[in-house]
């Protein structure tokens, strides 16, 4: 076998012992995908703040609503696929923890949406559009 065979025998062995590694990284199983990472991040508030709850709006949250054109649909619609920004909450025990929930609505909004859970009432405190400016007169 000429030196120049034997080259390209060698370059045809790493070449397919390459192929060959390339697609059982790709088949094997990772511990833990990101499909499951966000869904147990978008789950995860759902022991806080059930899709069925009845909430309750406060005077600000209402007129935060109006001005910036949040219907409830899409509060719920939060509470449903949106995840718990943890810097903008404050779970630790007191009268009412607050929970503040993103999400980015069907209509294109991206909203966050700050939850009070009290002992027998979840109250919606105000509701954000985190994409767009409103100048809106809510005290």
């Amino acid at each position: 076998m000429t030196s120049k065979n034997r080259n390209q025998l060698i370059f045809l062995v790493l070449l397919f012992l390459l192929a060959a590694g390339v697609k059982f990284y790709k088949s094997t199983p990772k511990s833990t995908s990101q499909e499951t990472v966000s869904h147990n991040e978008k789950t995860a508030h759902q022991n806080v703040i059930s899709p069925d709850e009845k909430l309750v709006y406060t005077k600000h949250a209402k007129c935060r609503m109006e001005c910036r054109h949040i219907t409830e649909e899409e509060i719920r619609e939060v509470i449903l696929e949106g995840t718990i920004n943890e810097q903008k909450s404050n779970d630790r025990p007191g009268d009412c923890p607050t929970y503040a929930l993103e999400d980015d609505t069907k209509e294109g909004q991206h909203l966050r949406i700050v939850f009070a859970k009290c002992a027998n009432v979840t109250k919606v405190v105000t509701c954000i559009d985190r994409g767009k400016e409103f100048d809106c007169d809510c005290k």
